[in-house]
């Protein structure tokens, strides 16, 4: 018979193969062997200690041990580490080494990580990209703009005319534009942010513009056409699938290569992904100044309104870029479209 101390018992829930719904049960550890008993202290299985698995740690989410015949135990109990000498990941092998082998072990993680940024991720973000069905991209467009009209949008207060002109001209660009990408449409939307001028894609091929936008461009056809293209650019290239998917990717390879981040290692982890998420952000925007613009030409409109519109942001506005700016300088992005237009 097995001492008191033998004795570890572990509250969690059960998934027996022979049942459909999970049970309120406790994995008490007895020496070499452990049984499995539900809240009113039904034993429902038993198995040699040798003989389950204990599963390696996935962020914060439940453990996992699995017995012979294919029941799941799922536990947050604290005791856990203890009663299997667990060791807790990788965070607890890091904290347990010291001098040269730390630097070692650290400088070991560092490469693997740009390994696995450079390489792994972007395979796999295009790979998700392709793999997107249309109906879950259309309903990234329906939440995305239910948010943003909830957080920061108007009703547009443009007049009738206003709107058929822009209209107009957007239609004149998608015509020209090469077909949307599947589960895209182009749609058109107004709205009004305060007299802000600003437009945007959604991922879907939503296309947002708002008042202060088309004021500010009404004597300047060119320069509303050249932003309007650039967003049908965006979508034309999957920026905005490709941010998404590249953003949750590195954050979910982040959080496995340390095991339980913890909460203040959690947020620096999203912070940093966000810093990493510069660099592509800031490529996609010179991808869509680019691809704008052969699309201006194929719908009759002068691709320099595009750069023209960026100058004007740089004298209005200052120049933007630097580290924290998801954008590059406007005067940088001036710059490379007018070496595009003369290519």
């Amino acid at each position: 018979m097995a001492s008191e101390s033998d004795l570890r018992a572990l509250d969690g829930r059960a998934y027996p193969p022979d049942h459909a719904h999970e049970t309120p049960a406790r994995l008490i550890l007895d020496g070499d062997a452990v049984r499995l008993e539900d809240a009113a202290g039904t034993v429902l299985r038993t198995a040699p200690r040798t003989g389950i698995v204990l599963e390696p740690a996935l962020g914060r989410t439940e453990r996992t041990i699995r017995l012979p015949d294919g029941t799941l135990f799922l536990t947050r109990d604290p005791g856990l580490a203890h009663a299997f000498d667990d060791d807790g990941g990788l965070l607890h092998l890091l904290e347990s080494l010291r001098g040269p082998r730390l630097l070692a072990v650290a400088l070991g993680t560092l490469v693997a990580t740009a390994v696995l940024l450079r390489v792994a991720v972007p395979v796999l973000v295009t790979l998700a990209v392709w793999l997107t069905p249309p109906a879950l991209v259309r309903q990234l467009d329906a939440g995305s703009l239910q948010a943003i009209d909830a957080l920061m949008m108007d009703d547009t207060r443009l007049p009738a005319d206003d709107r058929a002109w822009v209209s107009a001209l957007f239609d004149d660009l998608r015509a020209a534009a090469p077909p949307p990408p599947r589960g895209a449409r182009d749609v058109l939307l107004f709205r009004d942010m305060g007299g802000t001028p600003n437009a945007f894609a959604l991922p879907g091929g939503t296309v947002v513009v708002t008042d202060g936008l088309v004021d500010a461009l009404r004597d300047d056809p060119d320069a509303l056409a050249g932003v309007i293209a650039h967003e049908l650019a965006h979508v034309r290239e999957r920026h905005g699938l490709h941010g998404l998917y590249r953003a949750l990717g590195i954050y979910a390879m982040l959080s496995l290569l340390v095991g339980d981040p913890g909460p203040v290692l959690d947020s620096l982890l999203l912070e940093g992904n966000t810093l990493l998420q510069l660099a592509g952000t800031r490529a996609a925007e010179r991808d869509a100044d680019a691809g704008a613009v052969p699309i201006l030409r194929a719908a009759g409109y002068d691709p320099d309104g595009l750069a023209r519109f960026l100058d004007d942001i740089a004298d209005r506005y200052g120049d933007g870029g630097g580290w924290w700016s998801t954008h590059p300088a406007s005067s940088e992005r001036a710059r490379d479209l007018r070496d595009a237009i003369r290519r």
